[in-house]
């Protein structure tokens, strides 16, 4: 089996390009970010072998968490972590998505347009080491989960990313993206990655599966990759010798009733010649 290897660098994902931003003529960073109808129109020419990819960036859970958000015409970015003392991370242990916030509320809105539209989309969502990491000095993030104890930092982390996976289901997603660049075994290390990071994950992705039957669950290949590394799963391959491209293998299985977990490649090649998937199962 060919080891997969990503070439994305997260802290610069951004899906818009400087040219569509000034072909649409876009000068505000809050029209790029909050306006409903450009979004629209920038998600249409996103649209690449039948899919739409949202979010756009990957900062608005985050947002939505308290962290404070600079917005540009290159991208959102978070200024710095802002919890960092003591005090302020134990605020975390219950705190709760604020569902009003704008950019949040409009990215939902634009997933029920398209989808009403009778558009395919794809939505990606971090899973809870990547999401702690932009709300906490990673440092202190490591830390904190070790003397936690009843683990009840990571337990909330995870309800985050359910609630807003549900979010985006029940807008109109049709597969969810799964992806935690920070929970790589190179960054946390075998130990962890094994005894804490793989159970939270399987749980994320059981309770996904459990609530929501019929949607499809794609996980990143470099996450695939770990849990490879780890033998912490088993691979099968399933070949569509009529089609193409990933994109093109991926729209095929959608239309069937099989729903297992996806993953080993990257959702941002939907254009690469590859006509096959490769599905993942828990050892």
């Amino acid at each position: 089996m060919k080891k997969f290897v990503c070439t994305i660098n997260f802290e610069d994902e951004f899906k818009i390009s400087e040219k569509l931003i000034r072909d649409l003529n876009i000068k505000d960073p809050k029209t790029l970010h909050e306006d409903i109808n450009i979004m629209y129109e920038i998600a249409m020419e996103l649209e690449d072998n039948g899919w739409i990819i949202l979010p756009m960036c990957s900062t608005l859970i985050s947002e939505a968490l308290g962290a404070d958000v600079k917005l540009s015409l290159g991208g959102a970015r978070i200024k710095e972590e802002k919890y960092k003392l003591k005090e302020e991370i134990s605020t975390l242990f219950n705190k709760k998505i604020n569902k009003e916030c704008k950019r949040l509320s409009v990215m939902m809105e634009l997933l029920e347009k398209l989808s009403s539209n009778g558009k395919h989309v794809i939505y990606g969502i971090e899973g809870p080491f990547s999401l702690l990491s932009s709300l906490i000095p990673i440092g202190k993030m490591f830390s904190t989960l070790r003397k936690d104890k009843e683990g009840k930092l990571l337990l909330n982390a995870k309800k985050w990313v359910l609630e807003y996976a549900f979010m985006a289901i029940e807008n109109g997603a049709e597969v969810i993206s799964y992806a935690d660049p920070i929970a790589s075994i190179d960054i946390i290390g075998e130990k962890m990655f094994k005894e804490v990071y793989v159970p939270i994950c399987k749980s994320i992705i059981d309770e996904l599966k459990e609530n929501y039957p019929e949607i499809v669950i794609h996980l990143c290949g470099k996450l695939t990759q770990s849990m490879i590394d780890t033998d912490c799963c088993d691979i099968t391959k399933e070949t569509y010798s009529e089609k193409n491209s990933y994109g093109e293998v991926m729209r095929e299985y959608v239309k069937n009733n099989e729903r297992k977990l996806i993953g080993h490649y990257c959702l941002n090649l939907l254009n690469n010649n590859r006509n096959y998937l490769e599905f993942i199962s828990w050892k």
